[in-house]
């Protein structure tokens, strides 16, 4: 699951629950679409809602390097923030780990909202 649920200030804003999602073999293409949909130059924010986010997620390393690439190839200019809401544990062992693949530019823009923040009821 990648998408938009509104736009703020002509950021479009982009949803993604990893938990919630099943399309897991497609994410990279899905995301891709949607984002080329809009033009590689928007403005754009994603929230990734971590709810629920557990080991079986935290070792999809592969597919958040797969992303951080296709972000970086393709849709950088564009990215304002990264902003994960509901994090576990698990969220931010992730984050550690892949840290050190991630540009200066990437880090700079992920934000972490530790108070629990309901997308499911807001949209």
């Amino acid at each position: 699951m990648f998408e938009l649920i509104e736009e703020i200030n002509s950021v479009l804003v982009f949803y993604t629950c990893p938990k919630k999602s099943n399309d897991k073999g497609d994410f990279i293409a899905i995301m891709d679409e949607t984002l080329s949909s809009h033009g590689v130059n928007v403005a754009w924010k994603w929230v990734i809602d971590a709810e629920g986010f557990g080991i079986a997620q935290a070792g999809e390393i592969p597919l958040a390097l797969r992303i951080i690439n296709l972000i970086k190839t393709k849709y950088i200019h564009g990215l304002t923030q990264v902003e994960i809401v509901n994090p576990t544990w698990q969220v931010h062992t992730m984050l550690f780990i892949i840290k050190p693949f991630l540009d200066e530019n990437i880090i700079e823009k992920i934000r972490i909202r530790e108070e629990t923040v309901d997308y499911e009821n807001r949209f």
